[in-house]
């Protein structure tokens, strides 16, 4: 594509790690795979697009794009700093398959007294009968737990443990501004199979987490030592005033446990224009020479999400002081990691080209859809023509959850793994989208009125669920409850669906420039398509939506969701893109 490749690696990871179920659900495997790659090539041709146009240097892209370059900076200062220093022994290991052989069943009595615990310890040596002791002491805590190996966050406190024989008791150990006991009720043995390479992959796993965390905490006290910053309490308020604008009038959307209120893209972005130049500048704090703003705090923000509980101005403001202050720890490790040139290696150059191209192409078809216009009676026309004139207009009901945080999104999956019903979730998250009332459900509507889900609608079978698909409000996951042709009694009245209608149509009208645009497109980048090659790669049974975790915190999606978008190619196309 141009000057670039999409290698054969590139192709299986973003078509493996990322749900991907194109308009025509009844294509063969073969036929999705090529539909996926016709996608891809849209995306990067889009992308190529925007720069020609100049968005990579426009202020929505930085704003948009910046905190996720500085995440994998961060990302690389964790690679090279901490986790390409750990290093698991032979001795690590023989721990690890020993302690691993053995579940303690572990009495833990702990009190804050000193007095009491040191005389219930000196009392144990004169019983035999631990309950019987454990009475007369009402003021210490006793609490039964079956240890395994790597369930405590200490290893100094787990060899303590696992050096107790049954009846065995630890002295008093210091913890947490208090005292405490382990007492050994029995050591529960189970052999290990160190011949099964997912048991000792396993061991390892948590041997390498323990050791990760030591090295973590070590570096991050040695970086921040001594830093003293002050964050300035004016640019922390003029933010939360315009947060709290936005969330005052936000309906709750809720879970299982609590509701939320929370500001999508297109908040941030009002937000973010609303503000002259001078006060984007506001300064937050300062590191060393480098000035942080209140344009950088926003622009992070953005990316992470913000919701409060109820809806509270001092809440708000409570919150956004308390994500400054994490931000400065943030911008302290992402200097660290510009300063030592981690953003030039290698995997970070391409971890940022392949987002950097998501985010353009992105903005590229938002910018599309912005330039166009439609007249009353062009809508007028489309309204006729997709409701009087049409006799198999098809109607739909959704139940549908959108988020703008990712990890809400893994929640959700994760409860849907473990058997909780989508239509229940949806119940639960309530108002969400803008389709969907207070309990997740949209009306039952003509599936042209859907924009950007109606392909995806039109291919569900009843009950089916799609999704994460990355929309511009968030991530969202949807499930088919009804399917039937329109009648005339049930066809929408035009002043009722006209905003709507006026939606549906700018986007039939994108739909079709951007066909016209990429089929163009490819034949000046010189777009090849190697197909001995494509037709080498296996693809996957099942498709999977991949998070992959942050050094120093923090995670995002595995791999950029491509939108289905295949219908610029065509037979002369194809015979075009041949080498």
């Amino acid at each position: 594509v141009g000057n670039d490749k999409i290698t054969a690696r590139e192709f299986k990871l973003r078509l493996e790690l990322s749900p991907y179920i194109p308009k025509d659900q009844s294509m063969s495997k073969d036929s999705v795979k090529y539909d996926f790659l016709y996608s891809l090539i849209a995306e990067k041709l889009w992308a190529l697009k925007a720069k020609e146009q100049g968005i990579e240097n426009t202020l929505e892209f930085d704003f948009f794009f910046n905190p996720i370059e500085d995440l994998f900076v961060r990302d690389a200062l964790f690679k090279q700093e901490i986790e390409s220093k750990v290093s698991i022994t032979a001795t690590d290991m023989e721990k690890g398959i020993y302690k691993s052989q053995f579940t303690q069943a572990v009495r833990f009595f702990s009190s804050s007294d000193s007095l009491s615990i040191f005389n219930f310890y000196n009392k144990l040596s004169q019983t035999k009968n631990i309950d019987s002791l454990a009475t007369l002491f009402t003021m210490i805590n006793d609490t039964s737990v079956n240890v395994k190996f790597g369930d405590l966050g200490s290893e100094e406190t787990e060899d303590t443990i696992y050096s107790l024989k049954k009846n065995a008791y630890s002295t008093p150990q210091k913890l947490n501004g208090g005292w405490i006991i382990y007492y050994c009720s029995d050591n529960i043995f189970t052999p290990v199979n160190i011949g099964d390479q997912q048991t000792v992959d396993g061991i390892k796993k948590k041997i390498r987490g323990r050791k990760l965390e030591v090295l973590f905490n070590e570096y991050r006290i040695n970086l921040l030592s001594g830093t003293n910053i002050k964050i300035n309490p004016k640019t922390i308020m003029v933010l939360s005033n315009s947060l709290w604008e936005k969330l005052k009038n936000k309906t709750a959307v809720t879970d299982k446990e609590i509701k939320y209120f929370e500001l999508n893209e297109n908040d941030f972005m009002n937000i973010l224009l609303s503000y002259s130049k001078d006060k984007l500048k506001l300064p937050l704090f300062n590191i060393k020479n480098n000035e942080i703003n209140l344009y950088d705090l926003l622009s992070r923000i953005a990316y992470m999400g913000f919701s409060i509980t109820r809806l509270d101005s001092n809440l708000v403001f409570s919150k956004l002081a308390y994500i400054a202050k994490r931000f400065v720890e943030e911008q302290i490790l992402t200097a660290e990691g510009y300063k030592k040139n981690y953003n030039l290696l290698p995997a970070v150059q391409n971890d940022i080209k392949v987002w950097k191209q998501k985010y353009l192409a992105q903005l590229y078809m938002v910018s599309a859809l912005d330039s166009i216009k439609v007249t009353e009676n062009e809508l007028k026309d489309y309204y006729s023509n997709i409701f009087l004139n049409s006799n198999n207009q098809l109607q739909v009901k959704l139940k549908i959850i959108t988020l703008n945080d990712l990890d809400e999104v893994s929640r959700l999956l994760d409860q849907m793994n473990t058997g909780v019903q989508f239509s229940d979730l949806a119940k639960l998250y309530g108002k969400t989208d803008s389709l969907a009332n207070e309990n997740g459900e949209t009306e039952l509507l003509p599936v042209s009125m859907l924009t950007d889900l109606s392909d995806i609608a039109t291919g569900l079978h009843k009950g089916e669920i799609f999704g994460p698909i990355k929309r511009s409000n968030g991530y969202t996951i949807l499930q088919l409850i009804e399917k039937e042709e329109a009648s005339d009694s049930t066809l929408p009245q035009f002043d009722k669906i006209k905003n709507e209608l006026r939606s549906n149509l700018r986007f039939k009208i994108l739909k079709d420039k951007l066909n016209q645009i990429t089929a163009k497109t490819s034949i000046q980048q010189n777009v090849k398509i190697y197909n001995d090659v494509v037709d080498k790669i296996s693809t996957p049974e099942v498709p999977m939506f991949v998070h992959r975790f942050m050094g120093f915190g923090g995670r995002m999606a595995g791999i950029p969701l491509t939108t289905p978008f295949s219908g610029w190619i065509n037979n002369e196309i194809k015979q075009r893109l041949l080498p």
